[in-house]
């Protein structure tokens, strides 16, 4: 009787200690203690300042609430680049203590990520520099209900939203998938990777034909204004974007922008030239424009266009345009086409440079005018004289 009474006390003292213990644990999972001592480790491993506002660090799984990315050497009460409305990882207390991570799921809700330009796109927000990475697999990543927001100096804000991605390894290789559907953009997929000697590097394409307009083409994130100023296009096109964050300042980011138009009006403020009913491919590739084989409808007739339009410093623009069976009195004023009532058809070459001193344009082009009811075409001459572009009788 004496021995079951001692062993009923000593459960009970061990049920006591293991509630003790286990009360105790949870005390220190969820003390102000425990809160800075993770703040500080994603602090560390973030290589910027980190800020939650809870979390749930429990044996099976753990959770944050409220996390807040700042700049480095960020001041405080700033405003962080990147903040997460919850992160919940499916990794129990001894996988943490373990560093057994590549079963993990790691999920990311309401994420939003604000990046600063300025107006020569300049990357200006002070990007973390992580601690150096330590051995050992990583658990998925999965991003939901995310935004990113591009502020550049001069220009309104360009938010792209509704981005679900996942982010897992491949070997030496952390690979991105995921796709983003805007109420303005539409639906794209997104794919991207970064591995232990090349830079993070991401590509979207739409899923569908997008209808462009002006207004829309301003808003494309990393290309300069000044380019749409000088080329524009209302139409239907696929759209796909590729960039490429560089560890190095120079450049910080390479961009490329690819669209495919059709059904599309084309106007080049340069040269006053419009086109209808357009088609062909236009890109746009750190700062520099070119228009591969763009073919349109212009003055009644049948235009062909190419162009490579570099806006890095001093803007200099070429274009080779062909044009059959164009109407000479449809054509633009500013071209001082001679007074005559018949089709133009020929070829011209041209460069347009905008310095800060004025804008020059050079180049040549001849062609000829089928006037009825004379039987000989008429010869013409085009001739930029560095201000403006005129016609000529050939001699």
């Amino acid at each position: 009787m004496r021995r079951r009474r001692s062993i009923k006390r000593t459960a009970v003292i061990l049920a006591v200690v293991v509630g003790l213990v286990y009360l105790g644990g949870r005390w220190l999972l969820h003390s102000a203690y425990a809160a800075e001592q993770v703040c500080a480790r994603l602090s560390v491993a973030a290589g910027a300042p980190v800020r939650i506002g809870g979390f749930d660090l429990g044996w099976s799984g753990s959770s944050l609430a409220g996390l807040e990315v700042h700049e480095r050497d960020a001041a405080p009460g700033s405003t962080p680049w990147l903040t997460i409305g919850s992160v919940d990882a499916a990794l129990s207390l001894g996988q943490l203590v373990r560093g057994d991570l590549a079963d993990g799921v790691v999920t990311l809700r309401d994420v939003h990520v604000t990046l600063r330009f300025d107006k020569d796109g300049r990357l200006l927000t002070r990007m973390p520099q992580p601690a150096a990475e330590e051995g050992g697999p990583l658990p998925a990543v999965r991003l939901t209900d995310g935004t990113f927001t591009l502020q550049r100096e001069g220009r309104p804000d360009e938010t792209i939203h509704n981005i679900n991605l996942e982010l897992h390894e491949d070997g030496p290789m952390l690979l991105l998938s995921g796709a983003i559907d805007d109420p303005d953009w539409g639906p794209w997929t997104v794919a991207g990777s970064r591995g232990s000697s090349t830079p993070f590097a991401f590509n979207m394409k739409t899923r569908q034909v997008v209808h462009v307009t002006p207004a829309l083409l301003r808003r494309t994130p990393f290309v300069p204004a000044n380019v749409w100023n000088e080329v524009t296009c209302e139409g239907d096109t696929p759209c796909e974007i590729a960039v490429q964050f560089n560890p190095s300042p120079n450049p910080p980011v390479n961009y490329r922008v690819a669209l495919e138009p059709k059904n599309t009006k084309v106007y080049v403020r340069a040269i006053d030239l419009r086109a209808n009913d357009a088609l062909g491919k236009v890109v746009i590739a750190d700062d520099v424009l070119t228009l591969e084989n763009v073919r349109g409808k212009s003055a009644g007739g049948d235009l062909k266009v190419r162009s490579l339009m570099d806006f890095r410093g001093i803007t200099v623009m070429t274009f080779a345009i062909e044009a059959g069976l164009l109407n000479l009195t449809q054509l633009p004023a500013s071209w001082a086409v001679p007074a005559l009532k018949g089709q133009l058809t020929g070829k011209a070459e041209l460069e347009v440079a905008c310095k800060p001193t004025g804008t020059t344009v050079k180049g040549q082009g001849e062609g000829s005018v089928v006037v009825f009811p004379l039987p000989m075409p008429i010869k013409l001459q085009l001739v930029a004289d560095g201000h403006h572009i005129r016609f000529h009788l050939a001699r």
